[in-house]
């Protein structure tokens, strides 16, 4: 959209919570996953990162299994992509609303933080070429950057602010102490 002029902020999606006798309740989905069974330790790890419960295993056809979780839908988000990549896109999963139960915990939903911009001006290819080993880079050498603006993807957990404006130094001085 920016080449149209407009530039959004979008934010994550939050569960509908419940406040029940003081209580904070959050909704609960079992999530029934058709996995081959060479993934099934891959997804039985991807679900229990994000406090999934395991209820039920069992054989399907073939060789695949099929795994039964009762996990908080806060865990639930973003999931897909992450289940697609953990079994070479032929995990299968559905889900169906269990019931409202006390909160899971701390659940972490991202493992890559943001790559921050903390200087205004024109993005250049030099400053980028530097910045690309730390993530996934949205701009483009020439687009025009604003301080604060998310300009990447980092690899790692955490957001990270970068400089991509930075120029290389075009000059005809030699080494310091050639002359001398």
């Amino acid at each position: 959209m920016r080449r149209e002029g407009f530039e959004f902020e979008i934010g994550p999606p939050k569960v509908i919570t419940r406040q029940v006798d003081g209580k904070t309740l959050e909704p609960y989905e079992d999530a029934i996953v058709e996995v081959s069974e060479n993934y099934v330790g891959s997804v039985v790890e991807l679900f229990a990162q994000r406090k999934g419960e395991m209820t039920d295993l069992q054989p399907s056809l073939g060789s695949s299994s099929r795994l039964t979780f009762r996990i908080a839908t806060r865990g639930l988000l973003g999931l897909k992509n992450a289940l697609l990549t953990a079994t070479r896109g032929t995990g299968v999963m559905n889900t169906i609303f269990r019931e409202y139960a006390p909160l899971a915990g701390e659940i972490l939903m991202r493992d890559a933080g943001s790559l921050i911009a903390f200087e205004t001006g024109t993005a250049t290819a030099y400053a980028m070429e530097t910045a690309q080993d730390r993530g996934q880079l949205f701009m483009r050498p020439g687009d025009n950057v604003y301080e604060g603006q998310c300009v990447g993807q980092h690899s790692k957990a955490g957001d990270l602010k970068i400089n991509i404006c930075k120029a290389k130094a075009l000059t005809n001085m030699r080494a310091a102490g050639k002359d001398h």
